[in-house]
Formats: C-alpha cells, sequence, structure tokens
C-alpha cells in the first residue's frame, strides 16, 4: 500500500460523512454539504462567484477556439480537428476539440446517419480527481484493502 491517508482529507470525509444518508438502498447527499465543507478562506460568495466564471469561460473557450479553427479549416481543406488545452489552475485545464464533420447514428432512422459540422468535444480535467493522482490514489487503495479485508474473499 502506498502512503496513508492525510489528516486533513480523513477529517474532510468525517464532514461530508454527517451530509450523507443511505436508506432503502438509496444514497442521498446533503445539498449543502459542498458549501458547509469549504474552507474558512473561501466565502461562498467567493465559490459562487468561481462557479460563475467557469460558466462563462467554457463556452468562451470553446466559442473562441471554434472560430479559430473555422478558419484554419477553411484555409486547409484536409485539417479535421482542433484541440486546445486551456491551462486552468494547478494542473487543472480545459480541453475541447472542434472537428469539421462527425458522424452520428440516428436513433430514429438505423439506415441513415446525422453529420454534425464543426461538433464539439469539451471536458474539464480535474487533476486532483482522477483515480492514479495523490490522495485520490491513496482513498482507492484504502477502499480497496477495507472492502477486501470486511467482504472480500
Amino acid at each position: 500500500m502506498s502512503k496513508p491517508i492525510s489528516t486533513e482529507i480523513k477529517d474532510l470525509a468525517d464532514q461530508i460523512a454527517k451530509g450523507i444518508t443511505f436508506k432503502d438502498g438509496k444514497v442521498e447527499v446533503d445539498a449543502n454539504t459542498y458549501v458547509q465543507t469549504l474552507p474558512e478562506s473561501i466565502s461562498v460568495e467567493q465559490a459562487k462567484a468561481i462557479h460563475k466564471h467557469h460558466s462563462n469561460f467554457f463556452p468562451a473557450a470553446t466559442l473562441a477556439l471554434g472560430n479559430v479553427a473555422l478558419e484554419a479549416m477553411k484555409k486547409d481543406k484536409k485539417l479535421e480537428q482542433v484541440t486546445a488545452e486551456f491551462p486552468m489552475i494547478e494542473k487543472d485545464r480545459f480541453e475541447v476539440t472542434i472537428e469539421r464533420r462527425r458522424e452520428f447514428p440516428n436513433p430514429q432512422d438505423k439506415e441513415k446517419s446525422t453529420v454534425v459540422f464543426g461538433n464539439v468535444k469539451a471536458s474539464m480535467v480535474t487533476q486532483a480527481a482522477r483515480a492514479s493522482r495523490g490522495s485520490m490514489n491513496h482513498v482507492r487503495e484504502q477502499l480497496n484493502a477495507d472492502f477486501l479485508s470486511a467482504i472480500g474473499k
């Protein structure tokens, strides 16, 4: 097993657990759990401002790249896609790919497909949430060991 889970993560998990209930096979999470666990240095107003910025930044970055991609594809008929990574905080990033054309199955007519020009694929990559990164990896390994010990074999 790798490094133990940090005290900071364990303490936050204890706080989060207070907002989780499991009844009749269903998990419910208190809607205020995230807000209640914000660090004291970050106000709800600040978190909302960041959220609003993301709500604007992601479509704006997509539009900006789309406009650049369109011009590039008009000049280069062989260019099939343009991809960009927009760095954020730490190693997080917003990834966008604009495809010249993309063919999708048509659910209403299996014989015909639907063609979309200027197809957009976008995702926000949060490094801390990836299973193979730092604390998340420690948590995954600890849970694997705990489950094996309690219900495995």
